[in-house]
């Protein structure tokens, strides 16, 4: 038997995502690192407690950081012959450099994985690099990588912006890939 691989949407991630961004630890965690690089992503993406952990378990899967070069996955896991075998659900890459995240999203195309989450922080004073020119590259790379034309058939991309404001609040935004392009997700 073949591992059962959870299909998560974008809507399902952002809302287990928000639940546990309200706590107030994870709420102050974040704020109280923000550019920080090892607090950050230990607060973020750490294996025991952080809050990419804490989703995974709100959407009753597995969470391993630093799996095969990618920066964290969601999984679920079986025994067959003696061999664990894993099944990816959830890929994700936080890059804190926005003019990077276009290599994060390239890399994130190439994996057999239905839910694809890219996260980054794009400054608002930096022309180049706003949300709406980001959302461009990251629509021409998923386009030029779409070699048989079943993009968004079989997988679904999510991008999670993140700022932090003069009163030391981290705002969230969140867009899927829709038919070309990327648009605001649909809250449940």
């Amino acid at each position: 038997m073949v591992p059962n691989t959870r299909m998560i949407t974008p809507a399902e991630f952002v809302a287990k995502f928000e639940a546990v961004l309200s706590q107030p630890e994870y709420r102050s965690g974040l704020s109280d690192n923000w550019r920080n690089g090892k607090q950050w992503g230990k607060v973020l993406c750490g294996d025991e407690a952080g809050v990419l952990c804490l989703v995974a378990t709100a959407l009753k899967l597995k969470y391993k950081s630093e799996y095969m070069k990618i920066d964290g996955v969601m999984l679920t896991s079986v025994e067959i012959g003696g061999h664990s075998v894993d099944s990816l659900a959830v890929a994700l890459e936080d890059e804190g450099l926005a003019a990077h995240s276009t290599w994060e999203m390239n890399k994130l195309a190439l994996l057999d994985v239905p839910l694809k989450v890219l996260i980054t922080y794009p400054k608002k004073n930096k022309e180049h690099l706003t949300q709406d020119s980001l959302l461009n590259h990251y629509a021409a790379v998923l386009q030029a990588l779409n070699a048989f034309g079943d993009l968004g058939n079989r997988a679904a991309y999510l991008v999670i912006f993140a700022g932090r404001d003069e009163e030391k609040v981290i705002h969230w935004e969140y867009f899927e890939y829709f038919d070309h392009g990327f648009r605001p997700v649909p809250r449940v």
